[in-house]
């Protein structure tokens, strides 16, 4: 009988901490920030920092350009005084990937060059999602299969 619950606590000690796990992903990415959270239930196409958007592709003041060949988005206004380009390292098939991504900007007139890793945090059919943990900031950009070609 002394075996037998100590056999069910352990099992209930394993259920809790799968449990507890279990809550701390989302489809097999860790979701270790409310930014993070906040970042993979958006939808829109864009910039994100902290969570929130502050760069949303409009489609009917903006351009978006894609290369498949080259793995590259770019997206920028109509008078071109402010864009993103991304050009990745490889395009992911999976999520929890992390892949160098080199971003090249105008904004405000400053230009700025990058190259960071990132997570692919999710995937569909037509979006990407990428997480850079340090700087706490995301992009949501077609998939470079998608509608947009």
């Amino acid at each position: 009988m002394q075996m037998q619950n100590k056999n069910i606590i352990l099992i209930l000690c394993i259920l809790i901490i799968l449990g507890f796990l279990s809550s701390c992903t989302q489809n097999g990415v860790e979701i270790d920030s409310e930014e993070k959270k906040e970042f993979v239930n958006s939808s829109d196409i864009g910039l994100y920092n902290l969570g929130k958007s502050y760069f949303l592709y409009d489609e009917y003041s903006m351009q978006m350009a894609i290369s498949q060949k080259r793995h590259l988005v770019r997206i920028q206004t109509d008078s071109q005084d402010e864009y993103y380009s991304y050009m990745f390292e490889n395009i992911p098939k999976n999520i929890g990937v992390h892949i160098l991504v080199q971003c090249n900007s105008l904004c405000k007139g400053e230009k700025k060059q990058t190259i960071t890793l990132m997570e692919c945090t999710k995937l569909n059919e037509d979006y990407m999602w990428f997480w850079d943990a340090d700087e706490k900031e995301g992009i949501i950009l077609p998939r470079l299969s998608s509608r947009y070609k």
